[in-house]
């Protein structure tokens, strides 16, 4: 017998290591009309300061509140287009944001289960064998062998 989540444990274990390792920007591919995710990040995370600082500025009386709403109105524009951008990105290939991730376990813990299939779909073909009569799968080592991987192309 074997529960379901070792399984899910055991292959979201190993695309966050494949995703982690050195080399996994290969997976990224190179499309030449991809945006340039890493950019669009850093753009993104500088005008949410941006906001951040328009915000304190107004809570210290320093800027009105006439002055600091179109500010806000067009940060809040320029935030979903980069928004907006990555999400095409994504579309194009699950792996796209990818090239940007830090630290896999915790990109991982944050996607959506969509976006977490996605990647496994990119990634690998999971097939599952049965374990016989009476055996009971509870660890990761255990489960492994009774699962059958297969890494996509350019994923392994």
């Amino acid at each position: 017998m074997r529960n379901g989540d070792i399984i899910d444990e055991l292959v979201a274990e190993l695309c966050i290591r494949r995703i982690a390792e050195a080399d996994a920007s290969e997976l990224f591919g190179t499309a030449d009309d991809w945006p340039d995710i890493p950019a669009l990040h850093a753009q993104r995370t500088a005008l949410e300061g941006r906001r951040s600082s328009i915000s304190s500025l107004l809570a210290k009386g320093l800027l009105t509140e006439r002055d600091a709403e179109q500010d806000l109105t067009d940060l809040a524009a320029e935030i979903r287009a980069v928004n907006d951008e990555l999400a095409q990105a994504v579309q194009l290939s699950p792996l796209a944001d990818l090239a940007s991730v830090g630290d896999a376990h915790v990109w991982w813990a944050q996607v959506t289960l969509a976006r977490r299939r996605a990647v496994i779909d990119a990634l690998i073909t999971v097939a599952i064998r049965p374990v016989g009569m009476g055996k009971r799968v509870t660890t990761l080592d255990a489960a492994i062998e009774t699962v059958e991987i297969d890494w996509r192309a350019r994923s392994r």
